[in-house]
């Protein structure tokens, strides 16, 4: 890979100030953008964009008319993607929230779910509010996710109109009575007869952005999709890990039965790609990798080439399917795969 022409720059300021992980707070290497590659590889990605029963979705269902809704990351209330969201909200990293808004908006370009949307919405923030932030979380993701998918922005056109309160302790249906009535459409020429794209930070129960939908749709032709960073799970990872444990002492779960779909056959092709990138191209093209579901390693390398992607596949057509849609990705030069034959034992 060429060096770009102002890494000699970037490198020297590195040394005086040095760039850290938002995630892990380890120091970033040149190519890296906000996360290093140790924490982008190991991101709980939720896969929901071409599910139209995932839970998000689902938040929205019988309530309101969406399209479309996704989200990133999956989030328990801790660990990695609290310290990426925790930055993002409250000291102003907005690098990060760009970059995971360019890895979302890579993955929702090759997504058949999203197909149609032309306009893009943050959730607005109250005024008095995003001054004493200085700026909107939402909208750095938004501008993330246009940086690789030019939709129009159409910032302007809601203004939140109600400063509700604090949502923490309220159950479901107190949240979508919290935030009811709380946008107002100043430019309906802006959104009409537009496929808009909401974008928020965090989707819990999907009250707010669910409130901002409905005001949306409410104008004659307006369709809304929505997409977050990331989905708040309703209960954490460790009160169901105690609820399983707490069935399997008193007997009431004595055992576990793995039952795989008839393509989830253990004789899949596993196959190695080296690719080699364009330029400062590493972070979209390790994004775009990311949200491809037959990726099961990736890796930073060295030498000629600068990543290697290890790829698991039902059959050789299948493999070339996916290997067509890796050729296609942007900021890719070359790659060669070799595909795995016999393991040796020593």
């Amino acid at each position: 890979m060429a060096p770009h022409p102002l890494q000699p720059l970037s490198d020297l300021v590195d040394l005086f100030l040095p760039r850290r992980c938002s995630a892990c707070d380890r120091g970033l290497r040149p190519q890296e953008r906000a996360l290093c590659l140790h924490c982008l590889e190991d991101l709980p990605l939720t896969r929901f964009h071409d599910d139209p029963k995932n839970p998000v979705a689902l938040a929205f269902a019988g309530r309101i008319p969406v399209v479309s809704a996704t989200a990133l990351l999956r989030f328990d209330g801790s660990g990695r993607v609290q310290r990426i969201l925790h930055r993002l909200k409250y000291r102003g990293d907005t690098g990060v929230g760009h970059e995971l808004g360019l890895m979302l908006g890579e993955q929702l370009t090759r997504s058949a779910s999203f197909e149609g949307v032309d306009a893009v919405l943050a959730v607005p923030l109250h005024p008095a509010k995003e001054r004493s932030r200085g700026y909107n979380q939402s909208q750095v993701i938004a501008e993330g996710i246009r940086a690789a998918w030019p939709l129009t922005d159409v910032r302007g056109s809601v203004r939140r109109v109600v400063r509700t309160n604090s949502q923490t302790r309220m159950d479901r249906e107190q949240r979508w009575s919290n935030v009811s009535d709380a946008f107002l459409v100043r430019r309906p020429e802006a959104v009409r007869d537009r496929h808009v794209l909401l974008v928020d930070d965090v989707i819990t129960t999907g009250a707010t952005i669910g409130s901002l939908a409905r005001t949306l749709t409410s104008l004659p032709g307006t369709t809304v999709s929505v997409a977050a960073l990331a989905h708040k799970l309703q209960v954490s990872r460790g009160t169901v890990t105690n609820r399983i444990a707490r069935l399997e002492d008193q007997g009431i779960i004595v055992g576990y039965t793995v039952r795989l779909r008839p393509d989830a056959q253990p004789n899949e092709i596993r196959a190695w790609t080296s690719i080699a990138v364009e330029g400062n191209e590493t972070r979209m093209v390790i994004a775009s990798l990311l949200g491809e579901p037959a990726v099961a390693e990736l890796h930073d390398t060295n030498g000629r080439w600068d990543l290697l992607v290890g790829l698991r596949a039902a059959n050789l057509t299948e493999l070339s399917t996916v290997l067509e849609r890796i050729r296609l990705i942007k900021g890719i030069h070359s790659s060669e795969t070799s595909i795995h034959l016999k393991t040796y034992r020593v």
